[in-house]
C-alpha cells in the first residue's frame, strides 16, 4: 500500500457500538501496548463512525481533519495505525478511481473482552512487557472474575429440561433457520497474528532435536510464543535455541516455558542495558586499544569493522551486510554460519571478518559453501584468534600473492617454484568490481545499521 496523503479520504465501518468492556480494555490494556496515539486513533475513528450513522448523509472524511482531531502529523498518524492493525483492532482497505483517487475503508474491531485477553498467553505476554510485573498484578486483580463462597451452600438450580423441555423434531426442523441467524450474527474479528514465515521453523525444529529438544513441545501456542520473542526482541533462531537449551530438562526434552519467559525478558534487558553503556563515551582501556590499532596500521574503517566484527554474533553481521546490498540471507547461507560457529574454533569475530572479505571485499553476490569452508579450514590450521589477525592476514596474502604475479623470483637461470597460495586467496583485490570508495561507504552503511539494530534492542 502506498504512503497516504492529509488530502484523502476515507471511510470508517464498526459492526457495532463500542461496548463499556471494551471501552475498559481499550484504556486499561491495549493502551500500554498501542501508546497514546494508537488508543487517541481509536477513539477518533470511532468518533468518525458514531457520527456517520447519526449523520443523514454519511459524508466520507478526510485524512486531514483526523490528524487536526489527533494533534500530529503523518508519521505519527501512520505510526498509530500500524500498531491498531498489528494488534487487530483495524483493517485497512484502500481502493484507486481513475476520477476521485485513492480513498480508505477503516474497520474498526471490537477490543478483546477482558476475560478473554488474559487468557489469551500473547495479549498477557504483551501487556507484562510494557507494564513490569506490579501493575501487571494489579490490572489481573481489577478484572479477575470475582468468585462467590459456595461453603455449606447446596446447589438447588433448575435445569433447563425441567424448566422448559425440548421438542427434538422442531428443533431439528428450526436447525437450518437457527444456523443462518448465527452466521449472520458473527463478526468478521481477526486475531492476533504474527508471521509465520519470520522463522525458519525446519531449521529450528532440526536443531532442537540435536539439542535433545522433543519436538512435541512445538505446540501452535508455543510456536507463537517463539514468533512473539522474535517480533519484539529480534532474536534469530540460533538465540532462541539456545534460550531453550538452557531451560529443558535432559530427562524428558520437555522446555520449562515459564523460566524461558523470564530467561527471554531478563536478556532483552541485559541486552538494553549494555548497549545503553556503549553509548557513553570510550573508556580509558578502550581508547588504548584504539591508539595501540592505529599505531600498528589498522585505519579507522578496519578499526570500525573490529569493533563490529566482536560485538556483533555471525547471523546478524551477515543479515546487515545483505541488507546494506540490497538482498538477503539465504537459507544455504544461515546453514553455513550455524555450521561455522559449531564445528569450527574461529571465534565469532574471525568468522565475521571471513564473512565481510566474502561478500564486501571481493564483493560477491553470496556466500559459497565449499569457498568458505576451505578459508576457514586455513584460518583454523594457522590459530587465528581475532579480527585483527584475520584482517592483517587476509591482507599479507592478497600482497603476496600480487608481488609473485608481477615479479617472479630467479635463481640464476633457473626460476625457483613460487608458493602455491590457498586458491581463495587467488582472487584479486583489485579485480573486485568494489571500488575502494564503494567499500567504504558499504562499511560505514553497516555500522550504521548494526548500531541503529542495538538501539532497537
Amino acid at each position: 500500500m502506498g504512503n497516504q496523503l492529509p488530502n484523502q479520504s476515507y471511510q470508517v465501518f464498526k459492526s457495532r457500538p463500542l461496548s463499556t468492556e471494551g471501552k475498559d480494555a481499550l484504556i486499561f490494556l491495549y493502551q500500554p501496548i498501542i501508546e497514546s496515539d494508537g488508543l487517541a486513533l481509536y477513539l477518533s475513528l470511532a468518533a468518525d463512525h458514531q457520527s456517520g450513522t447519526i449523520a443523514a448523509d454519511a459524508a466520507e472524511h478526510v485524512i486531514l481533519d483526523l490528524l487536526n482531531a489527533m494533534n500530529v502529523g503523518m508519521q505519527r498518524f501512520m505510526q498509530a495505525k500500524e500498531k491498531l492493525e498489528g494488534i487487530g483492532l483495524l483493517r485497512s482497505f484502500e481502493k484507486t478511481d481513475p476520477q476521485q483517487g485513492t480513498s480508505y475503508l477503516y474497520l474498526l474491531q471490537e477490543p478483546v473482552h477482558p476475560l478473554d485477553f488474559f487468557q489469551d498467553e500473547l495479549y498477557s505476554y504483551l501487556l507484562l512487557n510494557r507494564v513490569g510485573e506490579r501493575k501487571f498484578e494489579q490490572l489481573v486483580s481489577l478484572f479477575q472474575p470475582q468468585r462467590a463462597s459456595l461453603t455449606s451452600f447446596q446447589e438447588t438450580t433448575t435445569s433447563f429440561t425441567q424448566a422448559y423441555g425440548l421438542d427434538p423434531k422442531r428443533f431439528a426442523a428450526s436447525e437450518s433457520k437457527l444456523q443462518s441467524v448465527q452466521q449472520a450474527f458473527q463478526e468478521d474479528q481477526q486475531p492476533l497474528a504474527l508471521e509465520e514465515a519470520a522463522i525458519d521453523w525446519d531449521f529450528l525444529l532440526y536443531e532442537a532435536q540435536r539439542r535433545y529438544i522433543r519436538s512435541e513441545n512445538f505446540t501452535p501456542a508455543f510456536k507463537q510464543k517463539l514468533l512473539m520473542y522474535h517480533a519484539l526482541y529480534g532474536y534469530d533462531v540460533l538465540e532462541l535455541l539456545d534460550l531453550m537449551a538452557d531451560h529443558v530438562s535432559l530427562t524428558t526434552g520437555e522446555v520449562d516455558q515459564k523460566r524461558l519467559e523470564q530467561a527471554v525478558i531478563r536478556k532483552s534487558r541485559q541486552t538494553f542495558s549494555k548497549t545503553t553503556r556503549s553509548e557513553d563515551p570510550e573508556t580509558e582501556s578502550q581508547l588504548r586499544r584504539f591508539n595501540t590499532l592505529k599505531q600498528n596500521g589498522f585505519s579507522d574503517n578496519d578499526i570500525l569493522l573490529i569493533q563490529e566484527s566482536e560485538h556483533t554474533a555471525p547471523i546478524p553481521f551477515l543479515k546487515a551486510i545483505k541488507v546494506e546490498k540490497n538482498s538477503f540471507m539465504t537459507d544455504s547461507e544461515q546453514w553455513l554460519i550455524k555450521s561455522l560457529v559449531e564445528r569450527s574454533p574461529l571465534p565469532n569475530s574471525v568468522i565475521n571478518v571471513l564473512v565481510h572479505y566474502a561478500l564486501v571485499v571481493q564483493n560477491n553476490a553470496a556466500l559459497n559453501g565449499s569457498y568458505i569452508n576451505n578459508i576457514a579450514a586455513q584460518w583454523s590450521e594457522l590459530k587465528i584468534g581475532t579480527a585483527e589477525d584475520a584482517i592483517k592476514h587476509v591482507r599479507n596474502l592478497v600482497k603476496t600473492a600480487k608481488e609473485k604475479r608481477t615479479r617472479p623470483q630467479t635463481n640464476g637461470n633457473r626460476i625457483i617454484r613460487q608458493e602455491k597460495l590457498p586458491a581463495w586467496a587467488e582472487s584479486p583485490v583489485e579485480e573486485a568490481t568494489l571500488t575502494p570508495e564503494r567499500q567504504a561507504e558499504l562499511d560505514r552503511k553497516l555500522q550504521n545499521y548494526l548500531h541503529k539494530k542495538a538501539g532497537d534492542k
